[in-house]
């Protein structure tokens, strides 16, 4: 909620595109998948509720699922936006994301099917699951082996606009998201490793949660910048274009407009 006012203002009135929609649904989704598993293993009576309880867990664990699917397509059309938009390019990237998700998609199913409802009853509402972390922790894998891979698009990328701003940006931004959820996914697998069944997935929610947050965060941050950018450089123009022009001595005008790239060989 802390980003609200800034997404608003750079996010609602844009046009709508398929990256709006995905920030969208990046951003609100967990709400409903974390809201939903609260619900089930903490307020649903597990004795008059018992046949439910497994399927309304597989079901909002779904929109978890869901959330890292769009998360890692956000990040892949980054690294498509930032190599030009080329055919070569969306066909690499693309078919990157489709086998890594694929296999991402099929072993979070596999653990899905693992689930089981436990009787025991600690507490007079919620309800208890096993579940099996040792499929989800390949799940987990092939999760950073996705984001390694948009990662470094980005890093050859900025290898070659090492002068860019925005590309600095961009890349440095994409660093501290990809420090953040590698420590994130690594607590995981450790917890899935070592946790008892009933707990060992009590860490997917947070990671959830903190991959919508980086996320959300990086292309606020670059809709912003690039907002910064082109209203700068519509200023400047305006600037130009409205100055009054005034004899030089070598034949010139003062108020010449020329094209920005040129501006900076001119003395």
């Amino acid at each position: 909620m802390l980003t609200f006012s800034e997404e608003r203002r750079l996010v609602w009135s844009s046009r709508l595109s398929i990256i709006k929609v995905a920030f969208f649904l990046n951003r609100y989704m967990p709400f409903v998948g974390l809201a939903g598993m609260m619900h089930v293993t903490v307020s649903v009576d597990p004795v008059k509720y018992a046949e439910s309880c497994r399927p309304a867990f597989v079901v909002f664990s779904s929109f978890i699922v869901a959330e890292y699917v769009v998360a890692e397509f956000i990040l892949y059309m980054r690294a498509y936006a930032v190599w030009g938009c080329t055919r070569l390019v969306s066909f690499i990237l693309g078919s990157l994301y489709i086998v890594f998700c694929t296999l991402a998609l099929y072993f979070s199913g596999q653990f899905l099917k693992t689930v089981t409802t436990v009787s025991l009853h600690l507490l007079p509402t919620g309800c208890l699951v096993n579940l099996r972390g040792d499929i989800d922790r390949l799940a987990m894998s092939m999760l950073m082996i996705m984001e390694a891979f948009a990662l470094a698009a980005l890093l050859g990328k900025a290898a070659q606009m090492p002068h860019s701003t925005m590309m600095k940006r961009i890349f440095t931004d994409g660093i501290i998201y990809f420090i953040i959820i590698l420590f994130a996914a690594i607590a995981n697998i450790i917890v899935l490793s070592v946790a008892s069944p009933v707990i060992s997935d009590f860490m997917l929610a947070p990671q959830c949660a903190l991959h919508s947050i980086c996320c959300s965060r990086l292309l606020l941050r670059i809709r912003g910048a690039y907002t910064s950018l082109s209203y700068t450089t519509l200023t400047y123009t305006s600037l130009t274009v409205s100055m009054p022009s005034f004899p030089h001595s070598e034949g010139a005008s003062v108020g010449e407009s020329l094209p920005l790239s040129d501006r900076s060989h001119k003395p």
